[in-house]
């Protein structure tokens, strides 16, 4: 195999050379190139020490000009003919500003190609003398591919007059145009949802929808059926055409399969899995199952993730797959990267990133918590402070939803009874919605208590 290290650098010297000219000569250039660019983007040690030179002076509010560039070159790489070599730049000064974005591309680029091939070295290296995991240096490499791609001085800072003016909620108008279009489609009985619906009525007109890089937490006790709720959230979202990925930490891919054929078909599971059906119940079941094939959901079985590796798969899963919304039980399963202190300190990190993940993605996550014990003693309805190490699952979650069962013996004798509590929604209003659990069946159906009166 032909060494990696004797392939050719991709370098654009005349770029790097015309663009250090124009920021010598140019207030524009200058912000717009330091704002895109790092110093390690340039080949050259010496276009790497001009640049950051300029970048100092930018720093600290001075002019950016041959001879304060020199000064400032001479504090960060003593002992060379620094004025000389500013004023060889100065025959590339002229030209476009409009030529400056293209300059910073084309330099860009070559970084990144750079950063690949050391990457590619680095992973040739690693898997030779075979001291890293091959699961370690994949989650590695992803990170660091991640890395060479994401703009790091990508602007998150506007003005009111920049924010009126760009595209809002990511419709391809500004504000007023999708508030008017808003108005158009609520009068003519189109859903003005954020978000992605999932179907139950209710659910949908509290959270508007699943919205884009919203972190919702989904939680319950053992045996309330959070996993089922949430598989009839992933169906339902499915059979509109949304694109699913499911983390399934705790369930095998075959058992969430099983399920969902189930759900789809309305069979007892009991009876499916053991093998009593019918004819005419196993008809059934062969339809639902390929139902179930043709829905866009993706599931990963792989257990006792790290939450990079999370990460890293969540992504994959929409490059690849195109994900729109990503599911994850539970959070218990997901492991925090290095040492932690205390369990609590772990959860906290892995629901930062998850919330990160959301945003960065910009997809809905749903992810699945356990309760604490403390609501089963005391018969009372779930709170936000009943999730486990709770604190910053609260803090991060856009939305909380809490599944519980009124207890079969009560005195309204509805053991089919499901309430889910909305306690927290950041952009919304609290609520509880009633819902019908058929256990066997593993089917969630909302009730609606609205009566209407005849006349």
């Amino acid at each position: 195999m032909e060494d990696s290290n004797e392939y050719k650098q991709p370098i654009d010297l005349q770029s790097e050379m015309f663009l250090l000219a124009r920021m010598l000569n140019s207030v524009n250039a200058a912000n717009d190139a330091i704002a895109a660019l790092v110093s390690d983007d340039f080949s050259l040690s010496d276009h790497q020490v001009v640049f950051s030179a300029m970048r100092s002076l930018q720093a600290l509010n001075c002019e950016i000009e041959p001879l304060t560039v020199a000064s400032q070159m001479e504090k960060l790489d003593p002992g060379k003919n620094h004025i000389n070599f500013i004023f060889g730049l100065k025959a590339y000064q002229f030209g476009d500003h409009e030529e400056v974005k293209l300059f910073i591309d084309n330099i860009l680029e070559a970084s990144r190609l750079r950063k690949l091939m050391l990457i590619g070295n680095s992973i040739i290296s690693e898997s030779s003398k075979a001291i890293k995991p091959s699961e370690q240096i994949h989650t590695d490499s992803l990170t660091k591919f991640e890395s060479v791609f994401s703009n790091t001085f990508e602007s998150q800072i506007f003005t009111m007059k920049e924010l009126v003016k760009k595209e809002f909620a990511e419709s391809g108008k500004d504000i007023l145009g999708y508030l008017e279009q808003q108005m158009e489609n609520h009068r003519q009985g189109i859903q003005t949802y954020r978000g992605v619906p999932c179907g139950f009525t209710k659910l949908d007109d509290a959270l508007s929808g699943f919205c884009p890089g919203h972190f919702i937490v989904l939680g319950a006790r053992p045996g309330i059926g959070k996993t089922t709720f949430a598989l009839n959230l992933i169906m339902r979202l499915a059979k509109k055409g949304v694109r699913v990925g499911f983390f399934s930490l705790e369930m095998t891919a075959e058992e969430a399969l099983t399920k969902m054929g189930c759900i789809a078909s309305g069979l007892d599971s009991g009876r499916v899995t053991r093998g009593l059906m019918n004819h005419e119940e196993f008809q059934r079941i062969v339809v639902a199952m390929n139902a179930v094939a043709d829905l866009p959901i993706v599931i990963d079985e792989q257990e006792s993730l790290k939450i990079s590796q999370v990460i890293s798969r969540a992504k994959r899963m929409v490059a690849v797959n195109q994900t729109e919304i990503l599911f994850v039980d539970y959070l218990g399963e997901v492991k925090g990267d290095g040492k932690f202190s205390s369990k609590q300190e772990e959860v906290q990190a892995v629901s930062k990133g998850l919330r990160g993940l959301a945003k960065k993605l910009r997809i809905p996550i749903v992810c699945i918590v356990q309760l604490n014990r403390d609501m089963e003693k005391e018969e009372r309805t779930p709170r936000k402070s009943d999730l486990r190490e709770s604190g910053q699952i609260e803090a991060d979650a856009h939305s909380i939803l809490l599944l519980n069962r009124p207890s079969a013996e009560d005195e309204n004798k509805q053991p089919g009874l499901t309430k889910l509590h909305i306690v927290k929604n950041r952009f919304g209003r609290e609520t509880t919605i009633h819902f019908n659990f058929e256990g066997d069946k593993g089917l969630f159906t909302e009730i609606d208590y609205s009566f209407k009166p005849e006349g």
